[in-house]
């Protein structure tokens, strides 16, 4: 495998228009915002959604999601949550304020009464006791589970307090500084090699294996790279 080092330059130019090209599209994927359900990332369906209301859609461990949040009043809210073709409703109360807050499910059953605090970031659990929401893990038990959600992450989901964007920004980040490297490298071949030896001064001549692995990397750094950023999603 040979590449000309005089025309790496020239072989960066249609790769990095590329790479453009796929990364716009990729960014808007990636930074899609939407809600999590146990783990699972739900798309915000902007088509779907209006003023009045917003829909999220994605795949949970329950299978096809749908999740519907409709105003009904200035604190009151109806959700309506499709668990692969189940429907399950939701009536949520609220005060003027919106701290106080009541669900209903669709028997008109009280399942939750509690507090929210977005001041401090907290909202009581079943026994009363104020939790952080940003650290907050839904019940996952006989009771409530991914089929027969968590009113506490009803509430979350309702006021948009879980609220995400569906890729890893860490991840993707690492995968930028590799390919950052890579780039470095092909541009001036010679750079990472004088750092590694800055106690020389003068002329350092690059052994000719430095040189095979360092071509054999410009091929699978970019496949590493595209395999984090898939990763990241």
């Amino acid at each position: 495998m040979k590449i000309n080092l005089k025309n790496r330059k020239l072989l960066i130019v249609p790769v990095a228009i590329a790479a453009v090209i796929l990364l716009y599209f990729y960014l808007g994927n990636f930074f899609q915002t939407g809600v999590d359900y146990y783990g699972s990332f739900l798309r915000e369906d902007r088509k779907a959604s209006s003023t009045l209301s917003s829909v999220y859609v994605g795949k949970s461990g329950a299978g096809k999601t749908t999740l519907k949040v409709t105003r009904m009043s200035q604190a009151d809210k109806f959700v309506e949550v499709n668990l692969d073709g189940k429907e399950k409703e939701y009536v949520l109360e609220a005060s003027d304020d919106g701290e106080a807050i009541r669900i209903f499910d669709a028997e008109n059953a009280l399942i939750y009464s509690g507090n929210l605090s977005v001041e401090s970031g907290t909202l009581t659990n079943q026994e009363g006791e104020a939790v952080s929401y940003y650290t907050y893990r839904p019940l996952d038990n006989e009771t409530y589970n991914e089929t027969n959600p968590d009113p506490m992450l009803l509430v979350l989901m309702a006021n948009r307090l879980n609220e995400r964007y569906r890729g890893n920004l860490t991840m993707l980040l690492f995968a930028g500084l590799i390919a950052l490297s890579m780039i470095t490298d092909m541009i001036f071949p010679n750079f990472f090699f004088r750092l590694k030896n800055l106690k020389y001064k003068g002329d350092i001549e690059i052994p000719a294996m430095y040189r095979k692995m360092q071509k054999y990397s410009w091929v699978f750094t970019p496949v590493a790279v595209i395999i984090l950023m898939i990763m990241a999603l």
